[in-house]
C-alpha cells in the first residue's frame, strides 16, 4: 500500500475515534509513571508513558500487541487483540 492509501486510511479511522487532548491530570500522572519507571529502571518511550497516563486518567485501557512495555504500569488495563 503506498503512503498516500496510508494516510487515507488513517484520516477515515480517526474520523470514528473520539479524541483525547493532554491536560494536566495527564501530565501530572505521566510524569508519576515516569518517576516510577526511571526508578525500577524499567523506562519505557515517552510516548508510551503519555499514551499509558491518558488511559488510567480517562478510566480506559490500551488496546496493544506491545505487552512487555505496558505491563510495567500495574495500574493499566491492558488487552491484546491479536492473541
Amino acid at each position: 500500500m503506498d503512503n498516500q492509501r496510508k494516510l487515507e486510511r488513517f484520516k477515515e479511522f480517526v474520523q470514528n475515534c473520539t479524541l483525547l487532548d493532554v491536560n494536566q491530570l495527564i501530565v501530572n500522572k505521566a510524569s508519576e509513571l515516569y518517576v516510577d519507571l526511571k526508578r525500577k529502571g524499567e523506562l519505557i518511550q515517552d510516548a508510551d508513558i503519555l499514551i499509558a497516563a491518558t488511559a488510567i486518567v480517562n478510566d480506559m485501557g490500551v488496546v496493544t500487541d506491545n505487552i512487555a512495555h505496558f505491563s510495567r504500569i500495574e495500574e493499566l488495563k491492558i488487552d491484546n487483540w491479536l492473541k
